[in-house]
């Protein structure tokens, strides 16, 4: 019940979105998120094989990960706040921000050195 020059049906939207191409395109994006997710999912599975050992250890395991997520919990909002009154402050043109206004360090292997 629609309208044919209004929608052309779920197989005008499927056929452009599995192309080959497309799907090589959203893999190539994703990979990023994938690997995002691999620290959460070792944890998951280490708390399942530490959970074999026994309450004790599991529940040692359990609390050094409550830290883990805390800690960076807590560095997240802090770099989120920040991100937030930089924006803010960059777009009202309180800071007047140019690169020759910056220092310049030059590199002879000082730093590599010392």
């Amino acid at each position: 019940p629609h309208h044919p020059e209004s929608w052309g049906g779920l197989s005008s939207c499927l056929r452009p979105a599995l192309k080959w191409e497309a799907v090589k395109v959203y893999l190539n994006l994703g990979v990023g998120g994938i690997l995002l997710l691999s620290e959460w999912w070792f944890l998951e599975m280490l708390a399942l094989v530490i959970g074999t050992f026994g309450v004790v250890s599991l529940s040692n395991h359990t609390i050094a990960t409550q830290v883990i997520v805390a800690e960076f919990a807590m560095a997240q909002g802090l770099g989120a706040a920040l991100s937030v009154r930089v924006g803010a402050t960059v777009s009202q043109n309180a800071l007047d921000i140019s690169v020759s206004s910056l220092p310049h360090y030059e590199s002879h292997g000082d730093i590599a050195s010392t």
